[in-house]
C-alpha cells in the first residue's frame, strides 16, 4: 500500500478562496488515518503570527517573573512551559481560531466537530527532551484495533521550527497502537518504545512560519531540546468529534465575546469576570522542582 504524503501545499487559489480542494482534503484525511499527522503548508497569514509572537514573548517574560509566587506550568521538564495566547483584541485572528483549511480537514474526519482549546506551548532555550507520550490514549482498553479518530490537535508554531529550536518529534502510525488507553498513564513504557522504534521510526515535524501541523491526539510524540537562543512558541487548538464532552472552555474577557460568537468553527468558551489574568490558568504536569 502506498503511504499517503503528509505534506499538503496550499495553493494561491485556495488561499484566495479560503477553500481547500477536495484533493488536498482527501490527502490530509488519508495521512491522518494512516500516519497520524498532516502538515498544511502556508495555511496561516504570517502577519497574524508575527503580531502574536511579539505579544507572547512579552507575556512569557511576565510569566517567568512570577516563578517565586506561583508554580509555573511546566510539562515534565523545566523549560517546556504552557503560555496562554492573549484572548483579547488586537491579538485575535479567525485564521488561527477558525482556520478554514484545518476546519475542512476536521470536517472530513469528524463530520461535525468543535474546538475547546486556545493554548500555547513554549520550549525555552537550553531545555532537554520530554518523555515520549500520547496526549490521549484509546477511549477503551483491550481493543483489537484502534477506533477512528475522536480528537485532532491543531498546532500552529509562531516561527519556523527545525531540529535546532525544538521541532516536535512524532512517531508515525502509533495512533493505531492500542496499548495506551484513556485511563492509563500517557507516558509510553520503555518496552513499547523499543518494540516500535523500527516500524514507527520517529521523525521531526519541521515547519515554516504559516504552516499548520494536524495530528491525531493519540499519536506518540514529545517536545524536544531547544538549542537556539530564542523561545519556540506553538499554538494549540483541539478539534473534537461532536459527541465528545464539551468541557474545559476557553476563558475569555467580555470584550472578546462578539469575536468568538462570530467564529465559523463551533467553539466552546466562557466569559470571565473583569480583571482575570489569562496567563494564570494551568498547573504543572508531571513536573517536580529540583
Amino acid at each position: 500500500m502506498t503511504m499517503e504524503s503528509t505534506d499538503i501545499t496550499i495553493s494561491d487559489a485556495e488561499r484566495e478562496s479560503k477553500q481547500l480542494s477536495a484533493k488536498n482534503v482527501g490527502q490530509a484525511q488519508g495521512a491522518l488515518k494512516e500516519q497520524g499527522y498532516a502538515i498544511l503548508r502556508g495555511a496561516v497569514p504570517v502577519h497574524a503570527l508575527e503580531t502574536l509572537k511579539f505579544k507572547m514573548e512579552e507575556d512569557l517574560k511576565r510569566l517567568l517573573a512570577m516563578e517565586s509566587q506561583v508554580a509555573l506550568p511546566y510539562n515534565w521538564v523545566k523549560g517546556h512551559l504552557a503560555v496562554q495566547p492573549p484572548p483579547e483584541h488586537p491579538y485575535l485572528f479567525p485564521e488561527i481560531l477558525a482556520n478554514p483549511f484545518a476546519a475542512a480537514v476536521s470536517k472530513a474526519v469528524h463530520s461535525k466537530f468543535f474546538n475547546n482549546a486556545y493554548d500555547g506551548l513554549t520550549i525555552l532555550p537550553g531545555t532537554s527532551a520530554q518523555p515520549l507520550h500520547a496526549d490521549h490514549g484509546q477511549l477503551w482498553p483491550d481493543l483489537k484495533e484502534a477506533h477512528p479518530p475522536v480528537t485532532l490537535v491543531i498546532n500552529i508554531p509562531l516561527t519556523d521550527t527545525n531540529e535546532q529550536n525544538g521541532a516536535i518529534e512524532l512517531w508515525p502510525g502509533t495512533h493505531l497502537n492500542t496499548t495506551i488507553w484513556k485511563g492509563d498513564d500517557i507516558e509510553v513504557p520503555a518496552a513499547a518504545i523499543e518494540s516500535l522504534r523500527q516500524p514507527c521510526t520517529p521523525i521531526r515535524a519541521c515547519t515554516r512560519q504559516g504552516d499548520i501541523l494536524m495530528r491525531d491526539m493519540r499519536l506518540w510524540h514529545r517536545g524536544m531540546p531547544n538549542f537556539s537562543e530564542s523561545p519556540r512558541i506553538m499554538l494549540v487548538n483541539t478539534h473534537h468529534i461532536f459527541w465528545r464532552e464539551r468541557n474545559a472552555p476557553i476563558k475569555i474577557p467580555l470584550s472578546a465575546k462578539a469575536f468568538f460568537d462570530a467564529l465559523e468553527v463551533d467553539t466552546v468558551f466562557e466569559v470571565q469576570s473583569e480583571g482575570f489574568d489569562y496567563l494564570i490558568q494551568h498547573e504543572p504536569y508531571a513536573y517536580t522542582p529540583s
